[in-house]
């Protein structure tokens, strides 16, 4: 699949998520109409490569933590979070297996950061996928604009 850079560079050819495929859009309501689905979900199998959309700064690897600090297997799950500072986006990929990359460090665009997994809110029912959420500033876009 290939990826246009939200950052204006050369697009990239990106596996985001293995087999080409949605299983969830942006903008999809959850639980009756209370929540709004903030990415897409890239159909992919377990342990297929996932690499970073866009150059950047991972500002954040691992799992949720509670508000006491625990880990949680929830939401996201285990998801890395990549931001460019200087052009002002944020991708978050979630419900991964496994990260390559730890918080702090520096990024480009096309770069192996994790493999596809199950974890966090996915349910039994559902294939295995990628969740791609994509911010600029405050506001969640979708990142369907991104992919050819």
């Amino acid at each position: 699949m290939r990826v246009v850079n939200p950052l204006g560079e050369q697009p990239v050819r990106v596996r985001l998520g293995g087999t080409t495929g949605k299983v969830g859009s942006f903008g999809r309501t959850r639980n009756l109409g209370t929540k709004m689905h903030n990415g897409v979900d890239l159909c992919c199998a377990m342990g297929d490569p996932i690499f970073a959309p866009h150059a950047g700064l991972v500002r954040d690897a691992g799992f949720q933590r509670n508000s006491k600090g625990q880990r949680e297997n929830a939401g996201y799950g285990l998801r890395v979070y990549v931001e460019s500072r200087a052009f002002g986006y944020e991708s978050v990929l979630a419900h991964l297996a496994g990260a390559c990359v730890a918080t702090g460090d520096s990024v480009v665009a096309g770069q192996l950061i994790g493999f596809a997994g199950r974890t966090g809110n996915v349910k039994t029912n559902c294939p295995t996928h990628l969740h791609w959420g994509l911010r600029k500033g405050a506001d969640w876009v979708d990142p369907e604009g991104y992919i050819k």
